[in-house]
């Protein structure tokens, strides 16, 4: 009777053993018995029996994977992989927000520079994804500001100071090689968090208005500029995303060229009585990406 009861006893332990084992189903069609250990945005962590050496883990990315199956004591009987197929490769996303910058400018009245360092802050990037997670591509990041006043200004005639109406407008560009992460929050298919750091070009425009008799200005100057920025998406359909971003922009600006009605000629800021110009900024915007 003792004998019966534990053979009965291990048959039943077996069928639900069986019943409730995990599948893994890959994407080139093969099955895996296991038991599932975790499900990422990335990757399921599984372990399997091994003869003579017990459980062993091992992990597969979510790209890897066409479905899974779970036991009866879980909740996720069923579902599909959590991950951007492997098609879509393609990201195309756009941005609009503000900036503010963030460097001192000791030659320019407080409350007028105070006046330029909000403004207007807009972005596109394309970047192809090498897997789940890395990819690379193209950034741009843009940004503009104006701002007008009534200043005290010398003709330099020996005689007479006036006071106009000077306009400020400032743009300031920049493209670069862009590098790409993105991370899905644990257990989550429509949340990710993201990293990009690109380095490139930066390109500075200044338009200098008076009103009266006075000659107007513009200044250029060119340097090299990195970007940094860190998003948090929203992943409605597959593919398209809304996200919220955070970056901060530099770059330093030491020569230029200074053109008005008369002339045009290249300066070095500090030999000019002019600081150098620092373009220190941070930006926060709302965009969209776009997955193909």
């Amino acid at each position: 009777m003792n004998v019966k009861c534990t053979v009965c006893l291990i048959f039943m332990l077996n069928i639900l053993s069986t019943q409730a084992q995990d599948i893994i189903v890959t994407a080139r069609g093969d099955t895996i018995k296991c038991r599932i250990v975790s499900v990422s945005g990335d990757y399921i962590v599984y372990e399997q029996f091994v003869s003579g050496k017990g459980n062993v883990g091992d992990r597969l990315s979510v790209e890897e994977i066409s479905t899974y199956i779970r036991g009866e004591n879980s909740n996720d009987l069923f579902r599909e992989k959590k991950s951007t197929p492997p098609a879509l490769r393609w990201q195309i996303g756009i941005q609009d927000g503000i900036g503010l910058m963030l460097a001192k400018d000791k030659d320019t009245d407080r409350d007028y520079h105070n006046l330029l360092k909000w403004g207007n802050h807009y972005g596109a990037d394309i970047h192809y994804l090498l897997n789940h997670s890395i990819g690379v591509g193209i950034k741009y990041s843009g940004f503009f500001t104006s701002a007008d006043s009534y200043q005290i200004v010398d003709p330099r005639d020996g005689l007479t100071y006036r006071c106009v109406n000077m306009k400020d407008r400032i743009y300031i560009n920049f493209i670069g090689l862009s590098f790409y992460t993105q991370q899905y929050l644990p257990d989550s298919d429509k949340f990710r968090m993201a990293f990009g750091s690109a380095f490139g070009f930066a390109y500075y425009r200044n338009e200098i208005e008076f009103d009266y008799f006075l000659v107007n200005h513009l200044l250029k100057a060119n340097s090299f500029g990195c970007n940094l920025e860190l998003s948090f998406e929203y992943v409605p359909l597959s593919w398209m995303s809304i996200g919220a971003y955070l970056s901060c922009f530099g770059a330093w600006f030491r020569e230029g060229t200074l053109t008005n009605y008369y002339e045009s000629k290249t300066m070095i800021f500090k030999n000019s009585q002019m600081n150098n110009i620092n373009a220190l900024r941070l930006d926060l915007s709302i965009g969209i990406k776009f997955h193909l």
